[in-house]
Formats: C-alpha cells, structure tokens, sequence
C-alpha cells in the first residue's frame, strides 16, 4: 500500500515537471541560390527554375547528436524530397541549410510545403509558394 502512495505521489509531482519542459523551437528561412555564385538570396516565393534552399535554426535543444528528417511537399502534396541527418546541438544551437533543385518535369507548382521533424518529433514546418517558369 505505502508503494503506491509513492508512486502517485511522484506521478502528481512528475506532471508539473513534464508539462513545463522546453521542447525545442526551431525556423525556416528560405534562399534561392543566386545562378553562376555560391551565395543565396532571402526569398519569399520561388519559381521552378530556381535552385531553393532551406535554412534551419534552433536555439533550444539540449546539447549532444539529434535526428534531423526534412521533407518536401510540392503543390500537388506529393513528396519530392527527403533527408535525414544528424545535427549536433552545442550550447543549445544548431543550424542546417539543404538544397533542393526542382524537377520541372515532375515536381507541381503551388504551395509546397517544408516539414522538419527532430528525433522523430514535429518541429517546424513553413510554406512556400513556387510558381512555374516564366509566370510571376
């Protein structure tokens, strides 16, 4: 009996602890890969002719080796693009950039959609509006 006067009593205590646990806030910003240079430019939108990266940022989760999984949705909802990595968090922070060359042929203009998930948990996801070549 006085075992589980224990146990509930760390479950009550536990729940407070729980419940104001940071989980980690990341952003997205996207670039676009400014043709015949190595350097990017801050886009709002893209067009399929465009090389489009994506910038990750965190400042809140806790230090040591994470799973990173990004994927990308183009403006029929499929999915065009996945990658999985490992980001090492230091003093809380860590940033990644990944690049995504659309397909003309295959990949939909529309809203597409950037879907970031750390250690198997959602994260962070944004849109972006990608239009088809020559149309502003």
């Amino acid at each position: 009996m006085r075992g589980k006067v224990i146990m509930n009593i760390i479950a009550i205590v536990g729940i407070p602890v729980a419940a104001n646990a940071v989980a980690p806030f990341a952003t997205i910003a996207f670039e676009k890969r400014v043709e015949g240079t190595d350097k990017t430019t801050p886009i709002t939108s893209a067009s399929l002719n465009d090389h489009v990266c994506v910038r990750l940022r965190d400042v809140s989760t806790p230090d040591g080796d994470h799973s990173l999984r990004l994927v990308i949705y183009d403006g029929g909802a499929r999915e065009v693009y996945q990658s999985v990595s490992t980001v090492t968090a230091k003093e809380e922070k860590w940033a990644r950039t990944i690049c995504y060359g659309f397909n003309r042929l295959r990949d939909m203009p529309g809203t597409w959609w950037y879907v970031a998930e750390l250690d198997d948990e959602p994260l962070v996801s944004k849109e972006l509006v990608v239009s088809a070549p020559g149309v502003s």
